[in-house]
C-alpha cells in the first residue's frame, strides 16, 4: 500500500551543516530510499573563508554576535600600516575571520550592517588566478614582530600595497593589486621574508576601489628579456625610445596577465626583424640566422 513518508534530514560534515533536505511525498519505501540517496549526492554550497578587521575587541565581539551564520570564527589582534594624508599611519586592529556557505552578497550585507567602519575591509578567498586583487602572507622575519613592523611600514610607504597587517608572530598580510605582486615579493625577499604566499580575493566594491587607488606605485608594465620578467614604470613607447637600435616587440596581455595577446604574431614579427638586420649586416653566421632569424628558432622552448 502506498505510504506517506515525511523525513527531515540534516547531513553534517564535522560539525558544520552541509545539506538540509525536507521530503514530503507519497512513495513506496524503496522509492524513498532511492530519493534520499539522490538528494544526499547533491553538491553542497561552496564554503567561503571571509576576513574583515575591526577597530577594537569590543567591536569585533559585537560583529561576531551579529553573524549567526558564521562558523570557524577566529579573532586576532594585529597592527595595521597604511598611507593616509601624506604619511604612513599605524594603529591596532582586530582581524576577524570565519567560514560560511551563505552567498557572498548576503555576507557583505550582514557584515556592513554590523560593522563599525564606514568602509570596512570584507574579503573572501577565491580560486580566480586572473583576479585583480590579491592577499599575500609574508612569513615571520628573524627579528619577529619588530622586524615585521619595519617591513610593513616600508611596504605601506612604497605605495605598492594598500595596507600591511602585522600579527603577533611577526607575519605580515598585505592587500595589493596583481601587477604589484612581483615588487612586493622582491621587497619581502630582501628583508629575509622568503616567498610570499599569494591568494586571489574578492570583496566589497568600495574597499576594492580604495585598494586600487592606494596602490599608486604598482607597475603597469613588464619588461621581459632573456627569459626574465621585471616590472617597469615605462610605457611601451618610452621603453623603445630609451633602448639602442634592435629588434623589439611590445604586446598586450590577456586573461588577467596570464598570456600574451597574439603571441605567435609577435614571435614571427620579431624573427623577421632579426632576419632583416642580419641580412643587412652581411648575412651573419648561419647558426644566428637559424636561431634568431626564424620564428621556429626564436620561439621559446
Amino acid at each position: 500500500a502506498a505510504s506517506i513518508a515525511r523525513a527531515c534530514m540534516l547531513h553534517r560534515l564535522g560539525t558544520r551543516p552541509v545539506t538540509r533536505l525536507l521530503l514530503l511525498s507519497s512513495l513506496r519505501g524503496s522509492s524513498v530510499r532511492g530519493s534520499l540517496r539522490t538528494a544526499m549526492a547533491m553538491p553542497s554550497p561552496p564554503v567561503l573563508r571571509v576576513t574583515t578587521t575591526e577597530e577594537s575587541s569590543s567591536a569585533a565581539e559585537r560583529l561576531c554576535e551579529a553573524l549567526g551564520f558564521a562558523t570557524q570564527v577566529t579573532r586576532e589582534e594585529i597592527h595595521s600600516f597604511y598611507w593616509w594624508e601624506g604619511a604612513v599611519q599605524s594603529e591596532p586592529e582586530v582581524r576577524v575571520s570565519f567560514e560560511t556557505s551563505e552567498p557572498f552578497e548576503s555576507v557583505l550585507r550582514a557584515v556592513e550592517a554590523a560593522h563599525s567602519y564606514d568602509v570596512p575591509m570584507i574579503l573572501a578567498d577565491t580560486s580566480d588566478k586572473g583576479a585583480a586583487h590579491w592577499k599575500g602572507v609574508i612569513r615571520p622575519l628573524d627579528g619577529g614582530a619588530k622586524a615585521g613592523a619595519a617591513l610593513a611600514e616600508r611596504l605601506a610607504a612604497s605605495r605598492l600595497v594598500a595596507c600591511a597587517q602585522v600579527a603577533p608572530d611577526g607575519s605580515i598580510a598585505v592587500k595589493t593589486v596583481a601587477s604589484a605582486r612581483l615588487a612586493v615579493a622582491r621587497a619581502a625577499e630582501e628583508e629575509g621574508g622568503g616567498a610570499v604566499a599569494w591568494s586571489p580575493v574578492t570583496g566589497n566594491a568600495a574597499y576594492l576601489r580604495w585598494l586600487e587607488e592606494e596602490c599608486v606605485a604598482a607597475p603597469r608594465f613588464v619588461v621581459a628579456a632573456d627569459g626574465h620578467a621585471a616590472p617597469s614604470a615605462q610605457t611601451a613607447k618610452d621603453f623603445l625610445l630609451s633602448r639602442p637600435g634592435g629588434a623589439y616587440t611590445t604586446a598586450r596581455t590577456s586573461g588577467g596577465g596570464r598570456s600574451v595577446f597574439e603571441w605567435e604574431t609577435h614571435v614571427e614579427r620579431t624573427a623577421a626583424s632579426v632576419g632583416s638586420m642580419l641580412a643587412a649586416g652581411g648575412g651573419g653566421a648561419a647558426e644566428l640566422q637559424a636561431a634568431l632569424g626564424t620564428a621556429a628558432g626564436l620561439r621559446p622552448r
